[in-house]
């Protein structure tokens, strides 16, 4: 798709979607329209994708040529598109093809943000990042996994690093087979814990990158422990860099922290820099972390 349609076409999402929020009485929603166009962009606009998630194919083909996308990004009206594709049922197709993708769209963005309340949370210390997928807990996922965490840390699945040596497959049957009180919905609570590893930069033992991560790993292990180590090639300097970077920026947050436990004066502007600080660090980590990728 040419950059002129791109850009037309996106402007016209945009409208349509702001419009559709107007008439929703949701907060979460209007806090993140901006989230939710850019991916409503994102699946529209990807013409290697047949159909949009969760969408059919003649539901994506109604809403891509309402939104324009074979007019020279003209926005088409129901009745043109009626005409084009000789159906009666247009408006049906695109009112299903946007409750689908706003579900959808919605349950992604909530799971993104469980992700990175996690990292927010997470003790900061100079040997408990979130660099290696052994510095994080199968408990700090609990917000996302709820019962069935406890039953993976007693199956000896205690670490991020413990889950993704399982192919991805078996994890979705592991979770499924997992008796708690959880009646339904495992499935999802699988699909979703899934996610959440890939959206913390991390893949399973049968999906491409795998075996390139494991490598990746054992040559930062190595660069934590001996960081003064010497590294010849430019690449390994650069990630020497970052991880004196990310150790900087831990100090900085542990004396954040000890003015914020003792400190009267000025809470809020402590905490709003342990929160930029915070922010900083995850960029630092999610940097280093895919690295190979």
């Amino acid at each position: 798709m040419k950059q002129e349609i791109y850009n037309k076409v996106s402007k016209n999402i945009e409208q349509y979607i702001l419009q559709y929020l107007d008439e929703r009485d949701d907060c979460y929603l209007c806090e993140n329209e901006d989230r939710i166009i850019e991916k409503y962009i994102n699946e529209i606009c990807n013409e290697e994708k047949q159909k949009m998630k969760s969408c059919t194919e003649k539901e994506t083909e109604a809403y891509r040529k309402l939104m324009g996308i074979d007019n020279n990004g003209e926005k088409q009206t129901y009745k043109q598109v009626c005409q084009e594709l000789n159906k009666h049922n247009v408006k049906q197709l695109v009112f299903n093809a946007n409750r689908k993708l706003m579900s959808t769209i919605y349950k992604e963005i909530l799971l993104e943000d469980k992700v990175k309340l996690i990292q927010l949370n997470y003790q900061y210390i100079e040997n408990k990042g979130m660099i290696l997928p052994e510095n994080i807990k199968i408990d700090d996922l609990s917000s996302i996994i709820y019962y069935e965490y406890k039953f993976l840390e007693n199956s000896g699945i205690k670490t991020i690093k413990d889950l993704i040596e399982y192919p991805k497959k078996e994890i979705y049957n592991i979770i499924l087979n997992i008796k708690t009180k959880r009646k339904s919905n495992k499935g999802t609570i699988a699909i979703e814990l899934i996610n959440a590893i890939h959206i913390l930069g991390f893949v399973f033992k049968d999906e491409e990158g795998y075996e390139e991560q494991q490598k990746y790993f054992e040559k930062l292990r190595a660069m934590i422990e001996n960081p003064s180590k010497i590294y010849y090639n430019d690449e390994d300097i650069s990630l020497k860099k970052e991880i004196y970077s990310r150790k900087y920026l831990i100090e900085h947050l542990d004396k954040l922290l000890k003015q914020q436990k003792y400190l009267t004066i000025k809470p809020q502007e402590i905490e709003l820099e342990i929160g930029i600080t915070k922010e900083k660090i995850i960029k630092t980590e999610t940097k280093i972390r895919t690295r190979n990728k």
